[in-house]
């Protein structure tokens, strides 16, 4: 059986430069998508999926799961994230094999929302 470094799932903008920044660091890291190439069920189709929007701030959200230090959850916040997949994609590799980042991401962690 087959063992990774690190599981991404969704493999949209973010997903994929997340696992540009783990190969890059020597990492066996499994990408996951649930849909097909090119299908119209990411993020950044239509205004319903736009996840920033479902929270006050509409910042993005990166952080560890509580409780799961194992698992780190981000939304990127479609379109508006297109543009930062580079930085993110670098912040979530690190996060992913170091546990931190050099990136100041305060603003971005699930506890501001308490």
């Amino acid at each position: 059986m087959a063992q990774f470094d690190t599981v991404v799932c969704g493999l949209g903008v973010m997903g994929s430069a997340t696992l540009y920044h783990l190969a890059r660091r020597g990492q066996c890291a499994l990408g996951i998508e649930r849909y097909g190439p090119g299908h119209g069920r990411g993020s950044s189709h239509g205004a319903t999926r736009i996840i920033r929007l479902g929270y006050s701030d509409g910042d993005f959200l990166i952080d560890h799961v509580p409780g799961s230090p194992h698992i780190i959850v981000a939304s990127a916040c479609s379109g508006h994230g297109f543009k930062f997949a580079p930085v993110i994609g670098e912040i979530l590799a690190e996060l992913a094999t170091r546990g931190q980042t050099r990136h100041d991401i305060n603003r971005f962690r699930l506890d501001r929302f308490q």
